[in-house]
């Protein structure tokens, strides 16, 4: 087992002045249980990345600039996985509300574990997550496609029309169009449907550009 020299620097240091910063930004990758989440680092940030069977797969970059202090030793992308769940778990030790705990992340040249150091008044506390055998993300391509319909809309909307959806139907369909009904989401059963429509102007998108009919 290889190990760290003392003393040595480790090849990745970031500081943020409240772990629930990190903590709440992880949450909205979550796709399920039983998850683990990728760092990849490179000079402008971290990005975290979360799969689920490797069909699907969410993404953020955390740009260098929300962190405090930002040391990145190499000329290279470091990628490595921890569990995700446990890793939130680590971030909320002081509470899932708490804004006073400062959060450094290490990682030793070994590779083997993640450090994280929560320092809330006086009380100190150092946690150490086991970095995960990879075998990288999926790649997925989706930059090699040709994007015919782009929408950016507001999650807290998406996530209430989600939950007035009828879930005992089979299938959630979504439709996007250039005419009318521009965006469309609907479940489907074998005794009922249920569908909510939205205009292309609405105040819920920041963004709607579509130029042919998709239906998913």
């Amino acid at each position: 087992m290889a190990s760290q020299t003392p003393g040595a620097q480790p090849i990745l240091s970031v500081k943020m002045d409240s772990a629930i910063v990190l903590s709440g930004l992880l949450a909205t990758l979550k796709l399920g249980k039983g998850q683990n989440v990728f760092f990849l680092v490179r000079e402008e940030g971290i990005t975290f990345v979360v799969e689920d069977f490797r069909n699907v797969q969410a993404s953020m970059l955390v740009p260098r600039a929300l962190f405090q202090d930002f040391s990145y030793r190499l000329n290279e992308v470091i990628e490595f996985k921890v569990v995700l769940s446990a890793l939130v778990e680590c971030l909320n030790l002081f509470g899932p509300t708490d804004t006073r705990t400062m959060l450094e992340l290490s990682l030793p040249a070994s590779r083997e574990k993640l450090v994280l150091t929560l320092t809330n008044g006086s009380v100190l506390t150092l946690v150490e997550l086991r970095i995960l055998d990879s075998d990288g993300t999926a790649d997925l391509q989706f930059n090699a496609l040709p994007i015919l319909n782009k929408v950016i809309m507001r999650s807290d909307t998406l996530k209430e029309v989600l939950s007035e959806l009828d879930w005992s139907n089979d299938a959630m369909v979504l439709l996007l169009s250039p005419d009318d009904p521009f965006f469309r989401i609907s479940t489907v059963g074998p005794s009922a449907s249920f569908q909510i429509d939205f205009p292309k102007d609405a105040d819920v998108f920041e963004h709607f550009s579509c130029t042919q009919t998709q239906q998913t």
